[in-house]
């Protein structure tokens, strides 16, 4: 029991603003001391080479200690911790066109998203089901495309103001129902998206491409034509235009195109080396392994048994920058669920004696521990046992 506990950065933390970006080094050091004497203050150590690893070791910092009665406990002292992230891309992808979040909420999430040390914000802000985004140049696409053109709507402020609190990975179009046969697409995208890539700083833009409806590109009149009138092409060389179009656009608006997979596997397009691919899934990963899709419910103990590397080399596990945890609702949902993702993003999927990491014997005390820190800090988020259980550390009995 103590009556103080402080932190000291001092010369110990690198003062150079890192932009955060992949292969940055989050590392830090952390160095807790046991005082000899009861009731003397403890002053801690954090080192760190950018604002991103002291931003990671005040949370790991804020975990260890606890109030109780106006007293600070510090059980397991003495510390010293050395950490790092296994993958440098731990993202959580929040759909607002599906669903809208009000602006205060996406920045509840992005503090929430900090505190477990995830670090890029994929916002999915567009869609075929919405277009929320106010466009300057074209004011009719949230006009007509959002759920409320009044209420339900991002403007240019309100993307600024949250990419203040956060670096974004940026907006995503949708697939498949631009026409790819008419001159006039093309014209649209060059105006649309160099204005939508001006309104974020990071350096990738998220060109989409799943969910191709080649079945809307077949019953379009001015596409079938098309196709009579060019006997060598096919809905597939169509795509390809298209993509390459586009993906051509977002480079020559200084960002770097993001797109998923279904463009290789499903559609066989052969893309540039500066192309991010994000994966749902291989081949080589078995229907267990497959947790991207929303359907059916992913427990907390699914997410965690996740292994991004199963079945892959060493030298392809190399390729692997990392995840994203998925939602499509807020808070009860998203957390600790999620947490569960951060962790295996952060530490990787097996302990130090290189054994996988298991949901009950690993990470339940610890998870549950977390979930009333959160809670604590004003997040509604779902827990995990109930309290007896929780309390006492006799049963293992997750909700």
């Amino acid at each position: 029991m103590r009556s103080g506990l402080f932190l000291n950065t001092g010369k110990k933390v690198t003062t150079d603003i890192s932009e955060l970006e992949l292969g940055v080094d989050e590392s830090y050091e952390l160095t807790i001391p046991e005082s000899q004497i009861d009731n003397d203050p403890i002053t801690a150590h954090l080192k760190a080479k950018t604002i991103f690893g002291v931003l990671h070791g005040l949370n790991t910092f804020s975990q260890l200690y606890y109030y109780k009665n106006s007293k600070l406990l510090l059980p397991f002292a003495p510390h010293h911790i050395k950490d790092f992230p296994r993958f440098s891309h731990r993202g959580l992808l929040l759909d607002t066109a599906r669903n809208y979040f009000p602006v205060k909420d996406i920045l509840k999430t992005l503090d929430v998203m900090s505190w477990n040390k995830f670090n890029v914000f994929h916002w999915h802000i567009v869609d075929a089901t919405s277009w929320p985004v106010v466009s300057e140049s074209f004011p009719e696409l949230s006009n007509k495309g959002s759920y409320d053109p009044i209420n339900m709507v991002y403007t240019k402020d309100d993307i600024k103001k949250v990419i203040e609190y956060a670096y974004l990975f940026s907006a995503e179009p949708p697939s498949g129902q631009l026409n790819p046969a008419l001159d006039q697409t093309y014209t649209f995208l060059h105006i649309l998206l160099p204005e939508l890539t001006s309104y974020f700083t990071d350096k990738y833009y998220h060109a989409g491409g799943d969910e191709v409806n080649l079945h809307c590109w077949n019953t379009t009149p001015s596409i079938t034509e098309y196709l009579n009138k060019n006997p060598n092409s096919s809905l597939e060389t169509l795509l390809a235009k298209f993509i390459n179009e586009t993906h051509q656009i977002v480079r020559n608006s200084g960002k770097l195109p993001i797109t998923w997979q279904e463009m290789i596997v499903d559609h066989n397009l052969t893309l540039k080396n500066d192309t991010l691919v994000q994966v749902l899934t291989l081949q080589i990963h078995n229907v267990d392994n497959f947790i991207c899709r929303c359907d059916p419910f992913k427990t907390w103990q699914k997410i965690y048994s996740y292994n991004p590397i199963d079945g892959l080399t060493d030298q392809e596990a190399e390729l692997v920058i990392g995840e994203q945890a998925d939602r499509t609702n807020l808070e009860v949902l998203l957390w600790p669920r999620s947490s569960a993702a951060a962790e295996v993003l952060w530490s990787g999927p097996y302990d130090t004696s290189k054994k996988i990491r298991t949901p009950d014997r690993d990470a339940l005390a610890r998870l549950t521990d977390w979930r009333f820190r959160m809670v604590e800090r004003g997040v509604n988020a779902e827990p995990l046992q109930p309290l007896w259980c929780a309390r006492t550390g006799r049963c293992n009995m997750p909700y």
